[in-house]
């Protein structure tokens, strides 16, 4: 649905709660009215707004002329050979491009969510910063992204992560207005334990987080080199924060959260991998009380890296293991359809978007 043009455009997902509160009211309808029209958008999967029937017509009609239910067009979707996950490819109202991921194992349904579209960080291993940074993704973007993967799969998806396209604390504003909606019980009334947050480490924001009170919600750091050097290498944050005070930092806000914080290691082969690695990457998971979830390289174009084997990753886990390290290899899904750990990007504006 398109607006007026010379008109502002606002999604309904970009609103405070307040603020419609007292929309509701200059419309001369009770507050009650707030908590159905978001019960028709979190919970019953509504494309437009004459489906809200127990919204009386005429505030539907005056919601319609201010308002867009969504953010986002869906172009397309991939799914992977084995159909462990699905790759969501969305056109912006700008018509920029954002790309999601709904990951399938057993009855974990898991959503990895952009929030922003490009990335300003540039990790040599991922392809997100390829092609530079556009903008933020506002928050009716992101929450949109969980709605109509979840409408489209018809499946309850069970967890949320923030670990698409951009670094998500450079967005903070909007992550959390983010999450306090998809926490809140007239939004999508979602735990906090089902919610993770990836950052290559932006230490003020990180201090920021420790103080909202987010406390079930899980932390992870790419940190993928425990040698400054390395990680110098391969992220350009590390020029900003070095890794001496991140993990400072880490060990001050440690205790502000109840669960782990988890330490994300992209293992590239001859670059990362060594026993010196292992072992300077266990004593910084000690100090931070950390487990470490150890991920495969996953190919990008233009990157000089080579993926581990299957036994080079287990062979790393056990060095780790041996130091008495909480270790899980992650075996990134939908590689296939370059939907797997550190291989979503930047799609151009002047991009025709091939079919499937």
């Amino acid at each position: 649905m398109k607006k007026k043009s010379g008109k502002k455009e606002v999604f309904i997902n970009d609103l405070e709660r307040q603020w419609l509160d007292s929309y509701v009211a200059r419309h001369g309808e009770k507050l009650f009215r707030v908590r159905q029209i978001f019960k028709w958008v979190f919970n019953k999967n509504v494309s437009n707004w004459d489906e809200m029937i127990n919204i009386p017509k005429g505030l539907r009609d005056e919601m319609k002329k201010d308002f867009l239910l969504f953010s986002l067009k869906l172009c397309n979707k991939y799914a992977s050979n084995n159909n462990d996950a699905t790759k969501y490819l969305f056109r912006t109202n700008d018509g920029h491009f954002v790309e999601t991921v709904l990951i399938k194992v057993g009855k974990r349904k898991t959503i990895c969510i952009s929030t922003q579209i490009g990335c300003k960080f540039n990790c040599s291993f991922c392809a997100s910063g390829k092609s530079g940074f556009v903008r933020d993704l506002s928050c009716a973007e992101i929450i949109d992204q969980f709605l109509l993967v979840r409408n489209d799969s018809h499946m309850r998806i069970t967890n949320i992560v923030f670990m698409g396209m951009g670094e998500p604390f450079d967005n903070y504003d909007n992550l959390i207005k983010t999450i306090k909606t998809f926490m809140a019980d007239w939004g999508l009334a979602i735990g906090a334990r089902r919610i993770t947050i990836s950052t290559v480490g932006l230490i003020p924001q990180i201090e920021r987080f420790a103080r909202e009170g987010f406390s079930q919600i899980k932390l992870s750091i790419s940190l993928h080199a425990a040698f400054e050097g390395k990680r110098k290498q391969i992220m350009p944050i590390a020029h900003t924060y070095s890794l001496s005070e991140l993990i400072s930092t880490l060990r001050k806000v440690r205790d502000r959260f109840r669960r782990n914080i988890t330490i994300e290691y992209i293992l590239m082969k001859n670059f990362n991998d060594y026993d010196e690695d292992a072992r300077a990457l266990a004593a910084i998971a000690k100090q931070i009380k950390a487990k470490v979830n150890l991920i495969g390289y996953n190919a990008v174009n233009d990157c000089k890296f080579v993926a581990p084997s299957k036994n080079d990753l287990i062979q790393f886990r056990k060095k780790l293991e041996r130091e008495k390290v909480q270790t899980t290899i992650r075996y990134s899904a939908g590689s296939d359809i370059t939907a797997a750990c550190g291989q979503l990007s930047l799609i151009n504006k002047s991009t025709t978007v091939a079919k499937r």
